[in-house]
């Protein structure tokens, strides 16, 4: 019996941050749309997942920056652009609390949109990516719609 290859996948850990009616995207120094989080380091194996989430967020947008941290709303699988491998993203829902959002470089601007009238545009995801855009209209249709 032949031994099948199994895919490897980096996991990434994402929010949704949320601020009334609008939520939080930001715009990757490659110039796709992203959400702030990332991935799991050496030595975060035994941590929680939502102590992950605390520390990518802060390296991302800042120390300052209180948010409170909900429920799962969607997985996806993205190319990771730079090196060559896949992700497995899971977005969590979080309600911002207060703080200036000041961007790392890993970011070129970010901004603040009303999924009711906002039009997430394909181009605006890496062609590879076409799991993370639908995956992104599912969650601003389920938004939009109350």
């Amino acid at each position: 019996m032949s031994e099948s290859k199994r895919a490897l996948f980096h996991i990434s850990l994402k929010i949704l941050l949320r601020d009334g009616e609008k939520v939080l995207l930001l715009k990757a120094q490659e110039g796709d749309i992203d959400l702030p989080g990332g991935r799991i380091d050496i030595g975060e194996e035994n941590i929680s997942l939502p102590s992950v989430i605390v520390r990518e967020v802060n390296e991302e947008l800042g120390k300052n920056l209180q948010f409170r941290l909900g429920d799962q709303l969607f997985t996806c699988t993205v190319f990771g652009h730079n090196e060559s491998y896949w992700i497995f993203t899971i977005v969590y829902d979080a309600e911002y609390i207060s703080g200036d959002i000041i961007l790392s470089d890993e970011h070129a601007s970010y901004e603040w949109v009303d999924p009711r009238s906002y039009e997430l545009k394909r181009e605006n995801f890496f062609p590879q990516d076409e799991e993370k855009y639908q995956a992104f209209k599912r969650c601003f249709s389920l938004l939009a719609n109350g």
